[in-house]
């Protein structure tokens, strides 16, 4: 194994403790479940990722559709958390229409040519993904929706006692200090 894949696996690793934590010590609202589920997806990206760096090139295309898969319900997931945080009501609609976009956006990766066209690999056996005619929604879809998860929490910071803005300032530092080095390397430098 690798040092990235190492890496990677350590990420998971860390996301699945987190996981635990907030499962089983935090009461259960629906602020939690959000983000639960938000660590879930994140696991399954890190393992996608390393399967798709360890397998090889003709299983690869396989593994990238389920790298692609996950990314989009990432954000959907920190939105729905940021609505919810820590006890508001968010009605069923908005969280139908939240993650039905995300789906829609991920399940594009399974189909042939939309988000990934074909996997490569260059001199130095390194894969690279050709993308699809999609891959210009993909790439709008998840920064727009991470910019919603950061605004959404911002402005609640007006409506809340100052512990709790307290934890979405901590949340939103996190939350960006992990989120952007992601999309730069993950969504923008693989299309140069």
């Amino acid at each position: 194994m690798d040092i990235r894949n190492g890496l990677v696996l350590l990420a998971a690793l860390i996301n699945f403790l987190l996981f635990v934590i907030v499962y089983f010590r935090v009461p259960r609202t629906k602020a939690n479940l959000a983000f639960g589920m938000t660590i879930l997806m994140i696991i399954g990206w890190c393992g996608s990722m390393a399967i798709f760096r360890a397998v090889d090139v003709s299983h690869s295309l396989l593994w990238a559709k389920f790298l692609y898969f996950f990314p989009p319900l990432i954000p959907a997931g920190f939105f729905l958390f940021g609505l919810a945080f820590p006890n508001f009501h968010v009605k069923k609609s908005i969280v139908y229409l939240v993650s039905a976009a995300a789906l829609f956006v991920a399940a594009l990766s399974f189909f042939p040519n939309t988000i990934i066209s074909t996997i490569t690999t260059n001199a130095t056996s390194e894969k690279i993904i050709h993308f699809g005619w999609a891959y210009p929604i993909y790439i709008l879809y998840i920064p727009i929706s991470f910019s919603a998860s950061f605004l959404s929490l911002y402005l609640k910071m007006k409506k809340v006692n100052a512990l709790v803005v307290s934890q979405i300032w901590y949340f939103l530092l996190g939350l960006m200090l992990a989120s952007l080095p992601a999309m730069i390397t993950n969504l923008i430098l693989p299309t140069i």
